[in-house]
């Protein structure tokens, strides 16, 4: 048994591990659309994962998930 907070702080770290294999996944499929080939563990997948989360902010990054999923769409 653990302290009432505890479960709350599992369910928050779970959903940000959740979001940050999702914005992997969102990047992996962008470039296999673009380029045709899978830089999953590449170097540049890594700097753009890093740009997002600390230059643009969650409004920018949701506005761009939301322009890649009508891209794929299309």
């Amino acid at each position: 048994m653990g302290f009432p907070g505890d479960r709350r702080l599992r369910l928050l770290h779970l959903r940000l591990q959740i979001h940050q294999v999702e914005k992997k996944l969102l990047w992996e499929i962008l470039i296999r659309k673009v380029f045709g080939f899978s830089y999953f563990n590449s170097f540049w997948l890594w700097i753009f994962n890093n740009f997002l989360v600390v230059s643009l902010k969650y409004k920018f990054e949701t506005i761009f998930r939301m322009l890649i999923l009508l891209y794929l769409i299309d």
